[in-house]
């Protein structure tokens, strides 16, 4: 009769639907099964804790040279005035250097090679100079002329000199930190402060840093790598991928040390 379904009929269609959602069941399996198996992109960024908007990746590992010993730096360089030559830190002035800037320990992964003075600007030694600014340079990283593409900068805020230089924070910077109104704020084993990435000063093509910069009372304490020299016209687009994680790929070795260095951190 037109209208009814024989038993039979009723039986095909069960079935018929039973396959239909067995179908969307397995279907949908193999789509997460190919979405776990896809691995995810992380930006290469250390292990820090974040308090806005940085994200979170585990760092490599690096061997932490232990002992360093004053020697003339590698040659060629260029040399001090008076062609005097330059020279490594030993392990006894580095500890000096580290304690007054108030790092308590710190992870020198031992392919930046030896660390070694690049400036050390205060007012004792040139009355021209107010405050004090000290930069510890890596020889690996050095390009033989002016300072290393990778230093561990302390800062006092006043600073200044007669010198060309680069000042990564200010007293503006350091307010912000404490209202936690800074952008890209980070915390490194207790201490707070923020990544940014910085245009240098330059008469032709600019060179951009990375820079991790902690600020305290009076002073401030910065881990910074360039990452290239760039166009006037190019700096704002270059400075945008930075900041989403793209780097220049012969950039990366080293920034991943300089990374893990100032993770490393702990202060007194």
């Amino acid at each position: 009769m037109k209208g009814k379904y024989t038993p039979c009929c009723k039986m095909q269609t069960m079935k018929r639907k039973i396959s239909i959602s067995l179908f969307f069941i397995l279907f949908l399996a193999a789509c997460n099964a190919v979405a776990s198996a896809t691995p995810q992109t992380e930006e290469a960024t250390p292990t820090i804790v974040p308090t806005q908007e940085t994200a979170t990746v585990t760092p490599s590992s690096f061997e932490c040279q232990a002992a360093f010993e004053r020697r003339e730096l590698t040659e060629p360089y260029q040399r001090q005035t008076a062609n005097q030559p330059r020279y490594t830190l030993s392990t006894d002035e580095l500890n000096s250097y580290l304690d007054l800037m108030g790092i308590q320990s710190l992870c020198i992964p031992a392919e930046l090679g030896a660390p070694f003075l690049s400036v050390d600007w205060n007012s004792v030694q040139n009355p021209a100079t107010t405050g004090r600014m000290i930069s510890i340079s890596f020889e690996n990283l050095y390009p033989g002329a002016g300072w290393s593409d990778g230093f561990l900068l302390y800062s006092t805020y006043e600073f200044s000199t007669g010198s060309e230089y680069d000042k990564f924070a200010s007293l503006k910077d350091r307010d912000a930190v404490r209202n936690h109104t800074a952008a890209s704020m980070i915390e490194i084993n207790g201490v707070e402060g923020f990544i940014r990435f910085w245009p240098g000063l330059s008469y032709g093509n600019i060179p951009i840093y990375k820079t991790y910069v902690l600020p305290f009372e009076n002073h401030y304490i910065a881990v910074i790598y360039k990452l290239g020299v760039f166009d006037p016209a190019e700096v704002d687009s270059a400075i945008q991928e930075f900041q989403a994680g793209r780097y220049p790929t012969d950039r990366l070795a080293p920034l991943e040390m300089m990374d893990f260095l100032a993770t490393s951190l702990r202060f007194k």
